[in-house]
């Protein structure tokens, strides 16, 4: 994947769609932090994913995976 860029607002949902191989399963790692990118960053509510900690109180009505 290159260049991949996206925002969701609050209370939105979307789809990830896209043929096989097309790096649907990757997104998903990846916000789940079970992979990390090789390049670039992640945000969520503007702090960058990998310095996250989703199990402190600052998190508890954020959503979480």
């Amino acid at each position: 994947m290159k260049d991949i860029s996206f925002n969701v607002g609050r209370n939105q949902h979307i789809a990830i769609v896209g043929p096989s191989g097309s790096g649907k399963s990757t997104i998903v790692n990846l916000l789940l932090r079970i992979e990390k990118p090789t390049a670039g960053s992640i945000y969520l509510f503007g702090k960058e994913l990998s310095e996250m900690d989703f199990f402190m109180d600052e998190n508890q009505n954020k959503p979480g995976f």
